[in-house]
C-alpha cells in the first residue's frame, strides 16, 4: 500500500481551486472525492493488492429464522410477527408498519392521484395500481393456477383463488372462531362483535360496517346502474341483481320444486320454499291454536291478532314450539 501512496499525489492546493488532477493519467476532477474514487482504477497496475470483500452481515429473524442483508429489512419484517405499527395517520388515526404505506394512505384524504393511465385517462394513487390496471388494456395475465387452467392479472387474486382448491382459511376470529380466506372479510366480520360502522353515507349519514355495502348504498342516491343486460338493455346497480335478472332470459336456470312443481329462478328461494314441505307445522299460537311453519310467521300473526299486546310479549310467552 505504501508503494501505491508514493506513486501519486493529490494536489492539495491546485492553481484552480475547483480542479483535482490525477498524477498518473492526468485526468481532472472537480471534487477530491471523485479523484479518490478514480485512483482505485489504478490500484491493479500499481501492484496494490485489493482488499478481500468482507462477508455481509446476516440479520436473522428470531421468530421464523428468515435472514436479511440489512438490519432495517429485519426490523420491518419483525413487525409482521409483533403487529407493531409505529406510523399513525393524523387524520383518521389508522396505523401502518411502514412510513411509505402511510404516505400512500394520506392520498385517500388529499385526493392526490399522481399516476395516470395513457390509454383511458384513469388516475391512481399508487404506481403499482396503475401497473396492474394496464393489464386490462394489454390482456396480460402472468399468474396461472397450478391446480386448474385459470390465469390472473394479479398475484393476490391467484392466492385467493388457490385457497378454493386447498381449502386454506388462514384468518380466524378471536371471538367466535369463525375462519376466513381473506383478511378484509375477517375485519368486516369483527365489526359484528364490536358494532363498529366506520363508513358513512355523505348523502343521508347512514353508517355501514364495510365500504362495499356503502358503495352499493350510494347508488340509491346517485341512480348509478353500472351493470347492463346485453339482451334487453335493463340496468342494475349490483352485479348480483344482474345475475338474477339474466336467469329470466334462459329457461335452463328455472328450478322446480319436486313436491308441488312450483318454479323458482333462485336456488335460495327454493330452499326457503322447501321448508313449507319439510317442516312439520310445529309453531302454535297459544291464543287461537293455529299452526305456522315458521316462528317469524307466528310472531307476525300474534302481533296482528293481539293489537293491545306489545311485540315483546310475543317473545316472552306467546310463542310455542312443540
Amino acid at each position: 500500500m505504501e508503494l501505491f501512496q508514493r506513486s501519486y499525489k493529490l494536489t492539495d492546493k491546485p492553481k484552480d481551486k475547483t480542479l483535482f488532477h490525477c498524477s498518473i493519467c492526468s485526468k481532472i476532477f472537480s471534487q477530491n472525492i471523485y479523484l479518490k474514487q478514480h485512483m482505485k482504477t489504478h490500484e491493479e497496475e500499481m501492484g496494490v493488492k485489493k482488499d478481500v470483500p468482507k462477508e455481509k452481515p446476516v440479520h436473522k429473524c428470531e421468530f421464523c429464522d428468515k435472514t436479511f442483508d440489512r438490519n432495517s429489512s429485519l426490523v420491518y419484517h419483525r413487525r409482521s410477527h409483533t403487529g407493531e405499527k409505529p406510523f399513525e395517520c393524523n387524520v383518521c388515526n389508522k396505523m401502518f408498519t411502514q412510513k411509505g404505506s402511510l404516505k400512500v394512505h394520506m392520498r385517500t384524504h388529499t385526493g392526490e392521484m399522481p399516476f395516470h393511465c395513457q390509454v383511458c385517462e384513469k388516475n391512481f394513487s399508487q404506481e403499482c395500481s396503475l401497473r396492474i390496471h394496464m393489464r386490462r388494456h394489454t390482456g396480460e395475465t402472468p399468474y396461472s393456477c397450478e391446480y386448474c387452467d385459470k390465469v390472473f392479472a394479479r398475484k393476490d387474486y391467484l392466492t385467493l383463488h388457490t385457497r378454493s382448491h386447498t381449502g386454506e382459511t388462514p384468518y380466524r376470529c378471536d371471538t367466535c372462531e369463525k375462519v376466513f380466506t381473506r383478511k378484509e372479510h375477517l375485519n368486516t366480520h369483527k365489526r359484528i362483535h364490536t358494532g363498529e360502522r366506520p363508513f358513512n353515507c355523505k348523502f343521508c349519514g347512514y353508517c355501514f360496517a364495510d365500504v362495499r355495502t356503502l358503495k352499493h348504498h350510494i347508488r340509491i342516491h346517485t341512480g348509478e346502474k353500472p351493470y347492463r343486460c346485453e339482451i334487453c338493455g335493463k340496468a342494475c346497480s349490483r352485479k348480483y341483481s344482474m345475475t338474477i335478472h339474466m336467469r329470466t332470459h334462459t329457461r335452463a336456470t328455472k328450478i322446480e320444486c319436486e313436491i308441488c312443481k312450483k318454479i323458482f329462478s333462485r336456488k335460495n328461494s327454493l330452499n326457503v320454499h322447501m321448508k313449507s314441505h319439510a317442516e312439520v307445522m310445529s309453531h302454535q299460537c297459544q291464543i287461537c291454536n293455529e299452526y305456522f311453519w315458521s316462528k317469524e310467521n307466528l310472531a307476525l300473526h300474534v302481533q296482528k291478532r293481539c293489537e293491545n299486546k306489545p311485540f315483546e310479549s310475543v317473545q316472552e310467552g306467546f310463542l310455542s314450539c312443540k
